[in-house]
């Protein structure tokens, strides 16, 4: 397998992406990851060699156990625009989830501006999911999606992310400070991460929680979000994991939005699992459903 980090255009400047795809041939599928929010998918770093390589575990996990089981396909990740690595030209405070929507068809394009007829298969975590099923009312073909850990109700999903604090600051200052995981002291992090000034680190690799701006136009964004419209409607095979114990968006989010999908769907509840599929066990689990579900509907490979 050869690994890439490429810059892919996007209609807000570039996007930091990685691409592991076969040496010898083209791929006959792709997965796409689409990370959370506030997250990334990417080491952000260009001073260091990890630059622009997945970071999070379940990423790393799902590329691993995926590629192992099929060697002729391609794993992409990329960080949405505003987020760290993909930040030149727009900044965190600019982010919406319809961005990131942008954000992920561009990526689609790309793929299949490289390799015709390539078909995707997204994988998207938290917002992640959120952008995934919003990719099923887009008509976009050759297309399977599963969404971990997501929901229906975005009014809920906003009180999931965003605290009374920072929802009064929506209304008063038309921004908020949202927390963002970060290295300390690196020269790639945005100029304006405030972090705890009474916090220490160690060693390069330790990231900790700062914060960033952020304009309540993602509020005004992400109420707007017709989930509903784009499950119901589109046709693309849907996939949905939830770990039974996440705290974070409890399980019966997931079910809601399983209920509200067209088919073809199947719902597969992880036990265990937590809200990122922290367990080695629970990863693999998701793993596994991927792997029959995208066999299971007909679409694994380009013909």
């Amino acid at each position: 397998m050869v690994t890439e980090v490429i810059q892919v255009p996007g209609s807000q400047g570039s996007l930091l992406a990685w691409l592991c795809r076969p040496r010898e041939a083209d791929p006959r599928c792709c997965f796409l990851y689409l990370h959370g929010f506030p997250d990334q998918s990417l080491d952000h770093r260009k001073e260091l060699p990890s630059y622009g390589q997945l970071r999070p575990t379940l990423p790393r996990r799902l590329a691993a156990q995926l590629l192992a089981a099929h060697p002729e396909a391609a794993f992409a990740a990329f960080n949405f625009a505003g987020t760290p690595g993909s930040d030149a030209s727009f900044a965190f405070s600019q982010k919406t989830v319809s961005q990131e929507l942008s954000d992920t068809l561009a990526v689609m394009a790309h793929l299949r501006k490289t390799w015709p007829g390539l078909p995707v298969h997204v994988i998207g975590i938290s917002t992640g999911a959120i952008v995934a099923s919003l990719l099923r009312g887009a008509g976009i073909t050759d297309i399977t999606i599963t969404a971990i850990a997501g929901l229906l109700n975005v009014q809920k999903g906003l009180h999931f992310d965003f605290d009374d604090v920072q929802l009064k600051a929506f209304d008063n200052d038309g921004r908020c400070w949202k927390e963002f995981w970060l290295p300390r002291g690196s020269p790639s992090n945005p100029p304006d991460a405030r972090f705890d000034v009474s916090s220490t680190s160690e060693g390069e690799d330790h990231w900790e929680k700062a914060c960033l701006p952020l304009s309540s136009a993602y509020r005004e964004d992400f109420l707007a979000l017709n989930l509903s419209g784009a499950v119901s409607s589109g046709t693309a095979p849907l996939l949905v994991l939830h770990g039974d114990r996440d705290r974070s968006v409890p399980l019966e989010n997931g079910q809601e939005l399983f209920e509200a999908a067209a088919p073809p769907k199947e719902l597969v509840v992880l036990k265990g699992g937590d809200h990122l599929l922290r367990s080695s066990k629970t990863a693999s689990r998701a793993g596994r459903a991927i792997l029959d579900f995208t066999s299971a509907v007909g679409q694994w490979t380009k013909r």
